[in-house]
């Protein structure tokens, strides 16, 4: 259940900035996702690849990578402008 509100926020948080950047497109999503929030990357990572169809984001390759501590954020977004 945590897995899948973090990927909507994250997913949200993504979008968000690709629109202020006037993206058609998001290419890829780099995740550091924080061991202590006990989320499994691989099930992040499956929750976002269901929440990005149908979005600017849907072809988007996602990186997770862990880092210690409690925190998780988006590191990196690469998009393409118009």
């Amino acid at each position: 259940m945590h897995d899948l509100y973090l990927a909507q926020k994250l997913l949200e948080i993504a979008l968000k900035k690709a629109e202020e950047n006037k993206a058609v497109k998001i290419s890829e999503i780099s995740i550091n996702l924080g061991k202590e929030t006990h989320i499994k990357a691989e099930n992040l990572k499956d929750n976002l690849k269901t929440l990005i169809q149908d979005t600017i984001a849907e072809s988007a390759s996602i990186k997770i990578q862990e880092i210690p501590g409690k925190e998780s954020y988006i590191e990196d977004i690469k998009i393409e402008e118009n």
